[in-house]
């Protein structure tokens, strides 16, 4: 390879690494805020984050959901700890009340939308 070659290959490279870094892991409409690393890397490593996106579940509702995962779905059992702050996180920018949850619709025992994914229901009907 000559020598031109090497260097805009290794320009290529630098500009190429200078671009990806700045890429967000997430995407750009993945909320910000606390333990915004934590659940999009916890929840990210099992299925996509638009499958989060679109649900809107109460704070009751994702935790029955990550049980529901855990016991059937093989999603690792973590901490009370843990678990806290993804609720947190889950319920701050994915729950029943944020503005996006589509106006009176009840999503709760929907079809998870674009990934055909049928959740069961969450709330115990009494």
């Amino acid at each position: 390879m000559s020598t031109v070659y090497r260097w805009l290959f290794v320009a290529w490279v630098l500009v190429c690494s200078d671009v990806f870094a700045d890429a967000d892991p997430f995407g750009e409409d993945w909320p910000a805020g606390p333990n915004r690393e934590l659940t999009g890397g916890f929840c990210g490593s099992c299925h996509s984050l638009d499958l989060i996106k679109q649900q809107r579940q109460s704070r009751e509702g994702w935790d029955k959901l990550m049980t529901w995962m855990s016991e059937t779905q093989n999603m690792p059992v973590v901490s009370p700890e843990v678990r806290v702050m993804l609720l947190d996180y889950l319920e701050l920018n994915f729950g029943l009340d944020v503005e996006a949850a589509v106006a009176g619709e009840g999503l709760l025992d929907s079809p998870g939308g674009l990934q055909g994914v049928r959740l069961p229901p969450l709330l115990d009907e009494e």
